[in-house]
């Protein structure tokens, strides 16, 4: 999918997200912008932690025992 950034005026915002509303969901997703701007500044948060050399990373096997450790927790 290609994503296309609008701006639109407050007057026509409702009409225009009904009629897109209309379409397949798996044609076309309306994309909170707020969620955009949310994952903008996650995403280079982390890329920070990476350029510093501050991001945590775990190997396969701690990663698998973690997994483990939470299903039997919450169950099966």
């Amino acid at each position: 999918m290609k994503t296309l950034k609008l701006e639109v005026n407050n007057e026509i915002y409702d009409k225009l997200i009904s009629i897109l509303k209309q379409f397949n969901a798996k044609d076309l997703k309306v994309l909170n912008e707020d969620s955009f701007d949310e994952n903008k500044q996650y995403l280079e948060n982390q890329l920070k932690e990476l350029d510093h050399k501050e991001a945590k990373f775990i190997s396969i096997d701690e990663l698998d025992s973690i997994l483990e450790e939470t299903i039997e927790k919450y169950g099966h």
